[in-house]
C-alpha cells in the first residue's frame, strides 16, 4: 500500500513537467537537443556498466543542466533514468530514479543560474558529491524498502539508508571526480 501510494505521488510530481514540455510546443532544435543530451548519457552509463555507481551519469545531467536550464535538466535526468533501465532492467523503482534524476537535473540548473560561483571544477564535484549522498540516496534507497518490505517503519528505514550509504557514497565520489575533470570541456 506504501509503495502504490507514494509511486503515485512520484508519478504526480513528474508529469508537470512532461505536460509544461509539451505544452510551451517546444521546436525542432529543442527537442534534438534534449533527445541528444539524453542519448550520450544513456550511452555513458552503457559504457560503464561493467562498474556499478562508477558511472557519469549524474555528473553528465548535472553539466547538461548548467547549459540547458531546470526545465529541461529535469526532462533530462529523467529520460536517462527512463531510456537507460529498459537496458538494465524496467522496473517498480524506475519511477524513483526518474524524480531523483530530474530532481538533481533541476536543481543544477536552477542553482546555477543564481549561483554563478558553483560552475567552477570544485564547487562543482562537491555540489555533484552532495546530490548524490541527500538526492539520490535519500530518495531511492527508501523505494528499495518500501518495494521488499510489507510495512514502512522507522527501524526498516534507517536500516535502508545504512545498507546503501556505502554505494552511495560511492556513486557520490564517482561523480565529484566525473564533474571535477569534464565538467570544463562538456559545458564548452
Amino acid at each position: 500500500r506504501w509503495y502504490f501510494l507514494s509511486m503515485l505521488m512520484i508519478l504526480w510530481l513528474i508529469l508537470p513537467f512532461f505536460v509544461g514540455f509539451e505544452r510551451r510546443r517546444p521546436e525542432a532544435r529543442d527537442i534534438v537537443l534534449l533527445a541528444t543530451l539524453t542519448a550520450l548519457t544513456v550511452a555513458a552509463r552503457v559504457a560503464f556498466y561493467l562498474l556499478p555507481h562508477v558511472k557519469p551519469v549524474l555528473a553528465m545531467i548535472i553539466i547538461f543542466s548548467l547549459a540547458v536550464g531546470a526545465r529541461y535538466g529535469f526532462l533530462l535526468g529523467a529520460l536517462v533514468a527512463l531510456l537507460s533501465n529498459f537496458l538494465f532492467g524496467q522496473g517498480p523503482w524506475t519511477l524513483w530514479q526518474m524524480f531523483a534524476w530530474g530532481l538533481i537535473g533541476f536543481l543544477s540548473g536552477w542553482l546555477t543560474r543564481r549561483l554563478p560561483g558553483l560552475k567552477r571544477r570544485l564547487p562543482l564535484a562537491v555540489f555533484g558529491f552532495l546530490c548524490v549522498i541527500f538526492i539520490h540516496g535519500g530518495i531511492t534507497d527508501p523505494a528499495g524498502l518500501m518495494l521488499y518490505q510489507p510495512e514502512f517503519t522507522r527501524p526498516g528505514l534507517l536500516a535502508a539508508y545504512a545498507l546503501g550509504f556505502p554505494l552511495t557514497v560511492l556513486q557520490g565520489a564517482a561523480t565529484a571526480v566525473f564533474l571535477y575533470f569534464f565538467a570544463p570541456p562538456l559545458t564548452r
